[in-house]
């Protein structure tokens, strides 16, 4: 049986968002740059302030999932926060996990498999 896809989710104005990893095994997050052939696997809007071109990493390390802040050239200039902790080393993520990239908050939610093979999310996100 297949686990559910993990997925983040956040909100751009009033419009709750979310972005699912499918069979992602590394999803790079930021605002990207298009003319230089940056391109993140999600790319958040320019007008987000303290969000870096590619701010932050999340990676599957086995069944875990791993929080990593900045880019091969260098941590974020803001930061990256997990459940109000600036990480300096890769973190581990939980459901329900909270996230700041800069400024910006977004939530890691893993939903599980129930026993009839359907989805179960672990508590309420907003």
């Amino acid at each position: 049986m297949n686990s559910p896809s993990p997925y983040l989710s956040y909100r751009i104005g009033n419009n709750e968002q979310r972005f699912y990893f499918d069979q992602r095994d590394t999803v790079r997050i930021g605002r990207g740059d298009p003319a230089s052939g940056l391109l993140m696997d999600l790319t958040l809007p320019h007008s987000i302030p303290g969000v870096g071109r590619h701010h932050a990493t999340i990676r599957r390390q086995g069944t875990d999932w791993l929080l990593v802040d900045g880019s091969k050239d260098g941590p974020s200039k803001n930061g990256t926060y997990l459940d109000g902790v600036r990480i300096v080393a890769p973190a581990s993520l939980g459901d329900g996990s909270q996230l700041l990239l800069g400024t910006f908050p977004l939530e890691f939610c893993q939903p599980r498999p129930s026993s009839s093979g359907e989805s179960e999310i672990g508590r309420a996100h907003v």
